[in-house]
């Protein structure tokens, strides 16, 4: 749904961040005067889902959106607040409705690009990552027998991996596996134990993703759902 109205000026409203301990209040204003300053200065507002952040991938797409955009990640309250938490301390008209969306894993996107365009870019943007203890697998993984699937690990590391649950021993300074193991299978949820032991096989199950949920435009608000392409 979409909600629409003509933007009015509310560079002027003061919101006190009444909850932030001194020691902390210069950088969290300092970063509410600049979301507000981004408002200002770009056409659109979205608020994201991130999956598996990591460096290099997001780097990437900072890259990308440079020229014309800027991202903010963490910090959800003060955001919140830079954007208002309802119509009376909205910074702009209907961008309150945004601020129920900053919770977990989120961040926001200012940009001059037209929505079209962001949300066919991270539709396409995917990266491969190391699964986390309770994501699905992607496939079933399964250790065989013997030393061929531990060659890749030195002997010091047979504690560790005994401690992660996997039947090992030492055998002529060498690890061997006694007996096979069914890692994961495909679509059941993985143990911590099981991300980690994936993670030293160097086997990344999941993946990096952005998943756009709304964006507010001039007064313009939309939720988004991307699963309708």
């Amino acid at each position: 749904f979409t909600y629409h109205s003509m933007p009015k000026s509310k560079r002027n409203k003061v919101v006190p961040l009444t909850k932030v301990k001194p020691k902390g209040r210069s950088g969290k204003e300092k970063l509410l005067e600049t979301v507000r300053d981004c408002v200002d200065k770009y056409k659109r507002v979205f608020v994201f889902e991130h999956k598996n952040m990591t460096t290099k991938p997001f780097r990437e797409i900072q890259l990308e959106f440079k020229k014309d955009s800027k991202f903010f990640i963490g910090k959800n309250k003060v955001m919140q607040i830079a954007l208002g938490k309802d119509e009376e301390s909205e910074y702009q008209d209907n961008l309150h409705l945004l601020s129920p969306l900053l919770k977990g894993q989120c961040g926001i996107l200012f940009t001059n690009r037209d929505v079209s365009a962001v949300l066919k870019y991270f539709q396409d943007f995917t990266f491969d990552a190391f699964a986390k203890g309770g994501a699905s697998a992607a496939e079933d993984v399964t250790l065989r027998q013997g030393f061929e699937d531990m060659t890749q690990f030195s002997h010091s590391l047979e504690p560790y991996l005994r401690k992660l649950g996997l039947p090992t021993a030492l055998e002529n300074g060498k690890i061997k596996l006694l007996a096979d193991v069914h890692l994961c299978k495909a679509g059941q949820e993985m143990s911590v134990e099981e991300s980690k032991i994936l993670k030293l096989l160097g086997k990344k199950l999941d993946e990096f993703k952005i998943e756009m949920k709304a964006y507010w435009s001039k007064g313009e608000y939309k939720i988004l759902d991307q699963k309708k392409k």
